[in-house]
């Protein structure tokens, strides 16, 4: 082939190329003011704290999942392999039309145990320094996405207990809790909270202000959920034994 030739042929395969990629178009988006964007959030608890939270952040430009994957790039230690998701698309978002479905918080580097099976907490496996970052990324979604708006997902509900199969949601809420007191928010977490404010325009509360987590979920976690059938009778037979080996105690000593 002519050299002339075969350098056109070159040059139209790869712009060619070029235009195939999605055009992933930055938002004007303004520097972030903590003060005025958590105006409205401030001296509530509970419910209504969880309710004006998700006014706060259900709103920001939605991107491609081809997009979201090469905006994530950008963060230092970001391999190339596609990111993972934290709660799991087959729960609540399957449909590349539902927000949830390439929302940049719910995207985790490609690490597999990032990723829950069957919707318990206690079947992930990730190391102890991650579990904090995994537990706010999961707040955040059950924050933001209530059934209420036009992203087309559903309400995502965290649950005290395992979570019902083929529901939208996720359970074990209080293993998320202890996972955000044990590992506190870190550099890294800021930072990437920073870099999806540019792109999305929206905030991760939990990564802002830790303490809105319990101020959210007022939750005693050590008493038990008596949604939780398997963990309570579990529970019993433990108390039984206790009581058991107590009562043959007494009567050894008597």
């Amino acid at each position: 082939m002519n050299p002339a030739l075969a350098t056109l042929f070159l040059l139209l395969a790869w712009t060619t190329g070029r235009a195939a990629l999605p055009e992933c178009e930055k938002p004007d988006i303004p520097e972030f003011d903590d003060a005025s964007y958590y105006a409205r959030t401030v001296d509530l608890e509970g419910d209504k704290l969880k309710a004006k939270l998700n006014e706060t952040i259900t709103h920001g430009d939605i991107q491609s999942l081809d997009c979201a994957s090469r905006i994530l790039a950008e963060l230092p230690g970001a391999g190339d392999a596609p990111p993972v998701y934290g709660w799991p698309r087959e729960r609540g978002f399957p449909n590349d039309i539902q927000d949830a479905y390439s929302d940049l918080y719910n995207l985790l580097p490609a690490r597999p145990a990032f990723q829950a099976s069957g919707g318990d907490s206690r079947k992930w496996r990730i190391p102890d320094r991650l579990k904090g970052d995994i537990a706010r990324v999961i707040l955040y979604m059950d924050t933001r996405y209530d059934g209420d708006d036009a992203s087309l997902t559903p309400d995502l509900a965290l649950t005290r207990g395992p979570a019902p199969a083929n529901k939208n949601s996720l359970g074990r809420l209080c293993d998320f809790l202890e996972w955000h007191r044990q590992d506190p928010v870190d550099a890294t977490e800021k930072q990437r909270n920073d870099l999806i404010w540019q792109w999305q325009g929206n905030r991760n509360p939990y990564v802002d202000h830790p303490e809105l987590v319990t101020k959210v979920w007022q939750v005693d976690c050590s008493l038990p959920d008596i949604s939780d059938r398997e963990g309570l009778l579990k529970r019993i037979e433990q108390l039984e034994k206790e009581l058991h080996a107590i009562k043959r105690q007494l009567m050894e000593e008597s």
